[in-house]
């Protein structure tokens, strides 16, 4: 069986939801909430881990009918959680490829606004390949959201390979992990149609990453690819969290409900801190050598083996 999220144009926020999912990339955990009433019974007394999801965009009449159904981005669930006190259930789903399926095979029952969060078997879910890809879907949704401009973060790269986010223990959250001493590129799609004067601003601690792009980011081209530099200052502690924000901006007004945050976790290089142990007790042993009464030989190999640990300390730590 595969899941069916709606999300509709009714309310900001839920238009935010579909945003969100153009933008993130693969791999990411999404939220989604939902009133109890709105979800199928067979999801709420099932365990759901693993489902496959299918992200939708549902644009409703002022009664409330779905007048059109565009799906966005296929999914995999990771947890499910109904709140009791709230009576909101809760879908966490991991991202994956963007889609698209004829929506005018699914069922009524299994559509808004009878159930937002619903079940189908995948017989009926018949894909449209040629319409699946990321433009595709800002073709179709151009001018449904406030902003006018749209992004997506594809991937984040070192040394060529693509580093993959991971999930928190809980599956609810992800986060990329990166390594001081790395370089790594953020891969962004940019669109926009209409040649808006909108622009996405990109927000970090500078203090702890630095990026090099002009900010904000604007674009005078329908679609673009940016390939944004990006690397890790020198860290104070062994881990540092801190976050990647995706901002919309009308001018100097922020779009905020439509922004993304992507959590960051840094750390130092193990393989670093072992090397620095090592040319630190070369160094250390050189000097032992160096001031040794055996032998000119011995004297010669310890003023070496301080002046090459010298030399690697200086360069990759900064140690003088």
């Amino acid at each position: 069986m595969t899941l069916l999220a709606y999300s509709s144009n009714s309310r900001d926020i839920y238009k935010a939801d579909i945003y969100r999912a153009l933008s993130l990339p693969n791999g990411y955990i999404m939220h989604f909430r939902y009133k109890g009433k709105y979800v199928q019974d067979s999801i709420l007394s099932n365990e759901n881990s693993r489902k496959h999801v299918m992200i939708i965009f549902t644009e409703s009449s002022s009664l409330g009918e779905s007048t059109n159904n565009v799906a966005i981005r296929s999914a995999i669930v990771t947890k499910t959680e109904y709140s009791e006190a709230t009576e909101v259930f809760h879908l966490y789903m991991k991202l994956q490829d963007f889609c698209d399926i004829k929506t005018q095979s699914i069922p009524d029952d299994k559509k808004p606004p009878e159930y937002y969060l619903s079940e189908i078997d995948k017989d009926y879910l018949k894909p449209l390949t040629s319409q699946s890809n990321w433009k595709k879907r800002i073709d179709i949704l151009n001018g449904s959201f406030s902003p006018k401009i749209y992004y997506h973060l594809e991937s984040i790269t070192q040394s060529n390979n693509i580093i993959s986010p991971k999930s928190h223990i809980t599956q609810k959250n992800s986060y990329y992990e990166l390594t001081y001493g790395n370089e790594y590129f953020i891969n962004l799609k940019i669109a926009n149609p209409d040649g808006s004067e909108h622009t996405i601003e990109l927000k970090h601690d500078e203090s702890s990453i630095c990026t090099s792009v002009t900010n904000p980011i604007r674009t005078s081209l329908q679609y673009d690819d940016l390939e944004i530099p990006t690397s890790i200052r020198l860290l104070q502690e062994h881990k540092q969290i801190c976050t990647l924000k995706f901002l919309p901006m009308n001018g100097d007004s922020e779009i905020k409900e439509y922004s993304s945050v992507i959590e960051m976790r840094l750390k130092k290089s193990k393989r670093s801190a072992v090397l620095f142990g090592a040319f630190a007790s070369l160094g250390l042993l050189g000097i032992l050598l160096s001031r040794s009464d055996s032998c000119m030989y011995f004297n010669t190999i310890g003023i070496f083996l301080f002046f090459g640990a010298a030399c690697f300390l200086y360069f990759w730590h900064n140690k003088k």
